[in-house]
């Protein structure tokens, strides 16, 4: 039976009906994974290998028609397999990738029925161990539409804090739970993400992780996007975010660093104190950066269109710096007509010396400005003449 069936769901592959062919092709898998069925060993095998083509076709990096471990799609590759064949993948990573690819064609009930599987599977290698935390995180972001998952997102997720894991893998996981869109989109269903959050943060009060602060840095940040999508005072919203840059500072989670300080540097950037503290904010947003390997150009179009739009009267002294080092340049740049691109990165080193930084960034902005520095008003090129 499971050849046929696993041939009969390689044909609607090949015909493009993915749904069919899939729902095929997790029966068997399901026989021999979930239901031990060791008959079907050889038949699981195909399925599995006609999965990860599938998977890579999808991910946008087809297989060779020649590939002996990834046959194309047909029945005959049931004919042809060895009764001495057994998978080679674990339970761990077979029903991920059935997760992946039912949430890929939009069947999210059994793509959670998948992940859920996963989570609950025992890893019988190392691919499988890593796999689960990424099933597990990847499970609690399809939770949340019903109040029924509450719970379950509570559980999933202090299952998913004790898991063995790599911290460096976190943004990863992170962005599974919370959506592609954290930290930086709007929030699109805001009861969903609501049910989401108050979840975490109640397995997070009750669970003692060593990489607490980063996923609090993470749920401050979901905290304040809910604010926005709930038309919360700006005020409010701008203190979620500084409770958040709080606690991914120094170098906790410099993907929240960089979304809270663009945040409050620019969008909320009336309820800072004075240029200096703005400023600082700034700053932090290009450390972040830094620490997260991005380059700074948004950053450096954002101060060049911020800065050079700013009307200002009277200032504190302590603000002087920061007007002559970014608002006198900002402006003599966009009166000289120079272009966006020479003039981003120039804020960019202009904020650094304003802070009395090197690293990365700065490194970035020098690497563009090649040949460009004769483009810059006199006055700015001076600034920056001992950088």
């Amino acid at each position: 039976m499971g050849a046929r069936l696993g041939a009969r769901g390689a044909v609607r592959l090949k015909e493009g009906h993915s749904a069919e062919g899939l729902g095929d092709l997790a029966e068997v898998l399901d026989a021999y994974y979930r239901d031990g069925d060791l008959a079907v060993a050889p038949a699981a095998t195909v399925a599995q290998a006609h999965l990860g083509r599938y998977e890579a076709s999808q991910a946008g990096s087809p297989k060779s028609d020649d590939d002996p471990a990834f046959p194309t799609f047909g029945a005959e590759a049931y004919g042809r397999a060895s009764s001495t064949w057994v998978p080679r993948a674990g339970p761990i990573v077979a029903f991920y990738m059935l997760g992946t690819a039912f949430h890929g064609i939009g069947d999210d009930a059994a793509a959670r029925r998948y992940f859920r599987q996963a989570a609950e599977a025992h890893p019988q290698n190392e691919v499988d161990s890593a796999a689960r935390p990424l099933a597990i995180s990847t499970l609690i972001g399809l939770l949340g539409s019903a109040s029924e998952d509450a719970p379950e997102i509570e559980r999933r997720f202090t299952q998913f804090l004790v898991e063995p894991r790599g911290t460096e893998l976190n943004p990863l996981f992170a962005s599974r739970i919370f959506g592609p869109d954290h930290p930086n989109g709007p929030v699109t269903d805001a009861l969903q993400f609501q049910r989401l959050i108050e979840r975490v943060e109640r397995s997070m009060a009750a669970a003692s992780a060593g990489d607490a602060a980063f996923w609090e840095a993470e749920m401050l940040a979901g905290r304040a996007r809910l604010a926005v999508a709930r038309g919360a005072e700006s005020g409010a919203i701008a203190r979620l975010w500084n409770q958040a840059l709080q606690r991914a500072l120094p170098e906790t989670n410099p993907r929240i660093i960089v979304a809270a300080a663009l945040a409050i540097g620019f969008e909320y950037a009336e309820h800072t104190t004075g240029f200096r503290h703005r400023a600082r904010f700034q700053f932090e947003c290009l450390r972040g950066a830094e620490l997260n390997g991005t380059a700074p150009g948004f950053l450096g179009n954002n101060l060049f269109r911020f800065w050079s739009q700013l009307d200002y009267r009277r200032l504190s002294e302590n603000d002087l710096q920061t007007k002559h080092m970014l608002v006198d340049s900002a402006h003599e740049m966009k009166r000289a007509g120079v272009r966006e691109e020479t003039a981003a990165a120039t804020m960019v080193l202009l904020l650094a010396r304003l802070f009395q930084h090197h690293g990365p960034a700065t490194d970035w902005a020098k690497a563009l400005l090649q040949g460009d520095w004769g483009e810059l008003p006199e006055d700015v090129r001076l600034r920056l003449a001992t950088d």
